[in-house]
C-alpha cells in the first residue's frame, strides 16, 4: 500500500468516525433520559396508589 492511501485513510477515520460517535452519544442519552423519566413515573404512582 502507497504511503499516500495509509495517510488518506488515517484522516479520513476520525473525520468518518467522529460523527458516528455523535449520534451514538444521541441514542444513548435519549434512552437514558426515557428509562429515568419512566422509573421516576412509576415511583410517584406506586406512592399515590
Amino acid at each position: 500500500m502507497e504511503w499516500e492511501m495509509v495517510v488518506a485513510i488515517a484522516v479520513a477515520t476520525p473525520i468518518i468516525l467522529l460523527p458516528v460517535a455523535f449520534v451514538w452519544y444521541l441514542n444513548l442519552a435519549g434512552i437514558y433520559a426515557v428509562v429515568k423519566e419512566t422509573r421516576e413515573a412509576r415511583k410517584e404512582a406506586r406512592a399515590t396508589a
